[in-house]
Formats: structure tokens, sequence, C-alpha cells
């Protein structure tokens, strides 16, 4: 069989352009043309075939930004490449945050340093569709496998993005005329940076926490009630950001289970974050530490849109990432909920994620509590509570 074929489309409001681009390109690659962008949306809709868009800046109606945006939301395995006249620090911004693209080239364009993007933007594509479709002629991949290639796929994007964001910004350094950019340029190369170095510790994290083995002897005892309102006290200030409201409640002072400390703290902020990033604007997080007479259960719920059966179901899988939308729009690589499994595993503890009948989603993790705890403190009776 065939290699599907990968077509480019040349999106600008100037035939003339339009022309001088095919010319240079048709030699190299199938090419497709649009004068609009609401045409080349209707075009990347019906042509499966299009992998990589070069769309200039400056067009009527929808300007080349807007353009890249939609087509993320649409076709995010689609390549965006940028070409533009306007050397505007906020429109190289813009381009590179909210479109994602990835070559941001200014007008006019090296048509060797514009085919060797090109080729770039189509092997990427090339290594997502690879990673996202098995072949029907290959044999099952096995579980294995399949978190390899998961794994592969999630780094493609999620490392390599905040890459190009360095590099882009670097560029835009070296050629920059007006030095007050420099400072802007600046930092988003260093939260590009930090971004990079917290992905690369949650891998961390995870790889170590997969290789370690489940506490049979139940030798850590942990205050989930402590943990609860430390963990609720870091998120507070990027809740208020997205004005979001937290709240812990917890009817005892002190409530002990059979966990390690550090493996449950990791598991509630892995919660509450997710919580505060999947939540609605003016939404809230409640933290509830409840205990039973057997278990320390901890509930941390959001009034956001819910969670999907499908994301139910596999969030406990490492570089598992749903594609029900709403997990589309955020970063991520789909460590967050399978970092929270392990440490359930890891403390024999049990962990549940759905929805609520009134609406939003909830994440319940119970752990074991000491048979023997009789503490007084354990047992008072007082209710920490605080909204952010």
């Amino acid at each position: 069989m065939s290699e599907p074929r990968k077509t480019v489309l040349l999106v600008d409001d100037e035939p003339r352009v339009l022309s001088g681009l095919r010319r240079r390109l048709m030699t190299d690659f199938d090419l497709i043309t649009a004068e609009r962008g609401r045409e080349a949306l209707e075009i990347v809709k019906h042509d499966p075939s299009i992998a990589v868009v070069v769309a200039d800046m400056q067009m009527p109606e929808m300007n080349g930004i807007e353009l890249l945006k939609q087509l993320k939301e649409l076709r995010p395995e689609i390549r965006r490449l940028m070409l533009t006249g306007n050397s505007d620090q906020e429109t190289a911004v813009a381009a590179i945050n909210e479109g994602e693209v990835l070559r941001f080239m200014r007008k006019p364009c090296d048509a060797d340093e514009l085919k060797s993007a090109i080729h770039q933007a189509l092997d990427d594509y090339a290594f997502i569709v690879d990673t996202n479709e098995p072949k029907e002629d290959k044999p099952q991949a096995s579980a294995g496998d399949k978190a390899r290639d998961a794994f592969l796929s999630v780094m493609n994007e999620e490392l390599k993005t905040p890459l190009n964001h360095i590099i882009g910004f670097s560029q835009l350094l070296e050629t920059a005329t007006d030095a007050a950019d420099a400072p802007d340029n600046l930092r988003h190369i260093r939260d590009s940076g930090q971004r990079m170095l917290v992905l690369i510790d949650r891998m961390l994290e995870f790889a170590r926490l997969a290789s370690e083995e489940p506490d049979t002897e139940g030798a850590h005892l942990t205050d989930l009630v402590a943990i609860a309102n430390d963990e609720v006290g870091r998120a507070r200030r990027g809740a208020q950001q997205k004005r979001v409201t937290i709240s812990v409640e917890a009817h005892r002072r002190r409530a002990h289970a059979l966990a390690k400390e550090s493996e449950v703290r990791l598991a509630l902020r892995e919660l509450i974050n997710n919580a505060v990033k999947f939540n609605s604007v003016d939404g809230h997080v409640s933290v509830i530490v409840r205990t039973e007479p057997k278990a320390v259960m901890v509930l941390v719920a959001d009034t956001g849109c819910g969670v999907s059966e499908q994301i139910a179901k596999g969030a406990g899988e490492p570089f598992f990432v749903g594609d029900d939308g709403l997990t589309r729009r955020h970063d991520g690589v789909g460590l967050g909920l399978a970092l929270v499994a392990t440490v359930a595993k890891l403390n024999r503890a049990r962990f549940l994620i759905q929805s609520r009948n009134s609406g939003g989603a909830a994440a319940v993790l119970s752990f074991r509590r000491p048979v023997s705890q009789t503490n007084e403190a354990d047992e008072d009776v007082q209710r920490v509570s605080g909204a952010a």
C-alpha cells in the first residue's frame, strides 16, 4: 500500500505572493492554496491529506494567528508555520504562544530555509500520525509497546513546544532592533525552560515510583489533615489567578493513615492542581478529609464539566491524554493521574475518579487506618475550612 499523500496548504491574501510560493515549492511538495482564513479552514475540514499549513499574518476577516488557533482546535496534528512582513514583538509572541507555530519566519523568506522548515514540519506530522495510528498489518502491540508509543507521542508535542519557544525567542533576541523587547523575550525563554524542567522532573518521579514495591508492612503513619491543609495552601495562588476558590474541610484535628507522607503529598498535589486546571472560571474546589473506622478518605471535587467515561477508565495509565476536547486545550503529558494511581498502589490505597451528578469531577483516595489508632487528638472533632 502506497504512503498516504501529505499536502501543504499555503494561505495568503495576495495572489502574487501565493504564485511565487508555488513556483518555489511545487517541485518539493504537493500544494494547495487559499486566499482567506475561512477558505483555509473549509479546505482542512474536507481534506484529510493536509499535513502542514503555512499562513500569512496580515489577512482580512481572519488574521494568521486566529487561523492557526482554530486549526489547532480542529486538527491538532497539523504542523503550523507563519510567514509575515510584520516584525512586531506582540505578533511573534502571539504566534508562538496562541497559534503554537512550529516556525515563525519573516518575509521575504529564503526559499531553502522555507523548504527546510516544511520538511521538518512534515517529519513531525508523520511521527505524530504514525505513533497515534496503529497499522493494520502489524501484530497487536504489547502493553509495553503502547506505553512507549504513548510516551513518544506526548513527548514529541510537550517537549518540542517549549523548545521551539526557546529557539524562536532566542532568534528574536539575535535580530531585535528594539532593546526594550529583550526582557520579554528573556522571560518567555525562562518560562519555556522552567516548563521543560517541570515535565522532566515529573517523568523522573513517575519512573522512580513505578520501580518501587508496594508497602506491605504499613510502617509509615501520615496525618492526612495536615497534608491537605498544606497542599491547599500551596495551590491558592494559582487558583486565585484563575478565579477558582478552594476550601478544605476535616472533622478531626488529625487523621492518621498507613501511607508514606512524601507520596501522599505528591498525590494530593496532583489532584488539587488538576481540579484547578480543569475547572471553570469562578469555579470551586472542595477538599474533604473523612475518617471511618478502617479508612481515611480524601475527596477532591471541582465544579468543572466533569470527566468522560473514557478518561475515568484510562486516567491511571501513564501518558494517557483524553481526547474529549477539554484535555486537548490544556498542556500536559498524561502523568498526573497515573502518579496518583501509582501512589495508591504503593500504599495499598484505593483511587477512584468520576463525574458527579451535581456537575464537575470528584476524585477519592481511600487509605488504610491503623487498627490500633486510639490517639485522642485523632478523635477530636474540629472542622478546618477556608476558601481562596
